[in-house]
């Protein structure tokens, strides 16, 4: 029996995978990976955009990844909340790389204004637009912030760079009561969650985009400062 490697064979990542995955209508290219972890991150965030965080299976995962090893993603993660601490965190740190200096600069001034904070966070998320881990990534983000909504309504946030902002934002909303300010700051997670990943959606889905990226950004930014900054009119009385 010969032991002889074809040229294709060779080309081929460990573990029989190969660098097109085809799942649906979607194709998934594995080329730019370059270890086994990398794989997993990148087949996960896949998944997690489009079967969702809770919903997409382990196997799946490996099996995509090409890990005949059911234990792979266990080895490198230690569990699915580990694997999506891993998916979020590699887009997260490279945002926040470009959003906090930004902030600091800000932090310095007295005459910022809503939509100046606005623009720190939304330019470098919508950037994300540009590539399909990018959009992946914008995709998993509503289903994350529907579980921290609470928090927010309580006034607790997890991540510095995002304290940051909140606490920004809450010192130009000064006006308007504690309970409506807070449920401002939730409008501004979720709808610039949300508005993002539903345009991530849209370009994945092959259609042209009706705005490019940076006309996207600036909608965003218009629609975003115009819900935190509408007048109140709910009665003071009502709970």
């Amino acid at each position: 029996m010969s032991t002889r490697k074809t040229a294709r064979d060779a080309s081929r990542p460990p573990g029989g995978a190969t660098n097109a995955v085809k799942e649906g209508a979607h194709a998934l290219d594995l080329s730019s990976c370059v270890n086994t972890k990398d794989r997993l991150l990148r087949v996960a965030e896949y998944l997690f955009a489009r079967k969702g965080v809770w919903s997409a299976r382990v196997r799946d995962i490996n099996e995509l990844a090409g890990q005949r090893n059911a234990s792979a993603l266990h080895y490198h993660f230690g569990s699915r909340r580990g694997l999506i601490k891993a998916v979020m965190l590699r887009h997260q740190l490279e945002i926040d790389v470009k959003q906090t200096p930004l902030l600091d600069e800000l932090e310095k001034r007295t005459d910022y204004a809503v939509r100046d904070i606005l623009e720190i966070v939304v330019v470098p998320l919508v950037a994300r637009l540009d590539s399909p881990s990018g959009r992946d990534f914008l995709r998993i983000i509503p289903q994350i912030l529907g579980k921290l909504s609470g928090d927010l309504r309580q006034g607790i946030t997890i991540r510095l760079t995002m304290s940051r902002v909140i606490d920004l934002l809450d010192g130009r909303l000064g006006a308007l009561p504690e309970p409506i300010r807070r449920e401002r700051l939730v409008v501004y997670a979720l709808m610039i969650s949300s508005l993002c990943a539903n345009y991530a959606e849209f370009i994945d889905s092959g259609v042209p985009p009706v705005l490019d990226s940076r006309a996207f950004a600036t909608h965003l930014v218009d629609v975003i400062s115009a819900a935190l900054c509408a007048p109140n009119t709910v009665d003071p009385s009502v709970r």
